[in-house]
């Protein structure tokens, strides 16, 4: 039976080869074009971790579609 820590760190080793530089280069564009504003600079995962630009996202997707 495997433990929790070998697949915790299974499923991290799947996470990270699918995020790719490439990757996180278009997501910040796609990100940043939808909201007209500039994400901080440095590692993506870092810039959306507190969390400030999904609810940005929410906001003006939400007001959006009630317009």
């Amino acid at each position: 039976m495997a433990s929790v820590t070998s697949l915790d760190q299974d499923m991290r080793k799947l996470r990270l080869e699918r995020y790719t530089p490439g990757a996180a280069k278009e997501v910040r564009r796609w990100i940043e074009e939808t909201l007209g504003e500039r994400l901080p600079p440095g590692d993506l995962m870092d810039a959306l971790k507190d969390g400030v630009t999904l609810c940005k996202y929410a906001d003006s997707d939400l007001r959006v579609s009630v317009r």
